[in-house]
């Protein structure tokens, strides 16, 4: 099980949260094993050591859980209230950056192994805005998130909540492929296979092209394939299949008719038929005589 618990991922989202004794905030994880198929219902350790300053800071404050993930693999922490010797509301917020480090022992047990150490950009220090006076922290804060791409929209599912932006944070979360920067909710619709526009359509506006798989690239598709819908012709495709034998290119509806080779040359349903070819004894029909091989 250590192997299991070096190599388990986590996939991380905060939620604000404030209890009045003692403080604390939400955490929340999916765990998953290696292959990325969740542990659902699994007994697992977590340790979490809060550091001050940076990743390889001093230990500010320590605690652990022994929580069951539920069916979809998810525990919920609240960071602040686990079983620890150390005080969690003696943490001075305003005073320093700090970063939490999370540890787990797949098998429930203590044999914890650090899986990473992220830094704290804005959850805890709703905790510290209390101490501006006002009744409601989380009127400071506002939520904001990743835009990996740099298009100005960001990724639904990567949120912080802060009194700022953070570094490569937006307000706005409806971008519907944070990897490419050209597909947002403010571009264009182009022929392309994707969602440029994040309006859940795909090459919306464009006429279908209706086409098949060319294996050979005789010009002519597989007369066996099924039809398919693009926008625009692709590579490797025709607009026709009536390629009876799509991995000769020399067989094709243009091709001519060899004779007395035994294949269906022009793909017209015959064999060595047009034009008629001489036996191979030379013989033709009645009223023809064989030249070069054809009847005449």
């Amino acid at each position: 099980m250590k192997t299991l618990a070096i190599t388990t991922l986590f996939a991380l989202f905060c939620l604000i949260g404030f209890a009045q004794a003692p403080q604390s905030f939400e955490y929340q994880a999916v765990v998953r094993d290696a292959g990325g198929n969740v542990l659902a219902a699994q007994s697992v350790g977590i340790q979490i050591t809060l550091k001050q300053g940076s990743i390889s800071g001093a230990d500010v404050y320590q605690e652990t859980f022994s929580p069951t993930t539920n069916p979809f693999g998810l525990v919920s922490l609240k960071i602040g209230t686990g079983t620890t010797v150390d005080d969690f509301s003696a943490i001075d917020w305003a005073n320093d950056s700090y970063f939490m480090e999370v540890a787990i022992d797949a098998a429930g047990g203590t044999s914890y192994s650090i899986l990473g150490t992220s830094q704290l950009l804005s959850v805890p220090y709703a905790l510290h805005a209390r101490t501006v006076g006002e009744n409601n922290a989380c009127d400071l804060f506002s939520f904001f998130y990743r835009d990996f791409d740099g298009d100005g929209f960001g990724d639904s599912t990567t949120v912080v909540f802060s009194c700022v932006a953070p570094n490569g944070y937006v307000t706005d979360k409806y971008d519907c492929n944070d990897q490419n920067a050209a597909a947002n909710p403010s571009a264009t619709e182009v022929c392309d296979g994707l969602d440029n526009n994040c309006d859940g359509q795909i090459d919306e506006g464009f006429s279908p092209v209706i086409q098949y798989a060319d294996g050979d690239g005789d010009g002519f598709g597989d007369i066996n394939a099924p039809p398919e819908s693009y926008c625009v012709l692709l590579p490797g495709y025709s607009l026709n299949n009536g390629d009876c034998e799509d991995n000769n290119i020399a067989i094709n509806p243009n091709a001519t008719e060899i004779c007395n080779d035994g294949i269906d040359n022009d793909c017209d349903g015959g064999t060595d038929d047009t034009p008629p070819c001489c036996s191979t004894n030379g013989d033709c029909p009645s009223g023809q005589t064989c030249i070069g091989g054809m009847c005449q």
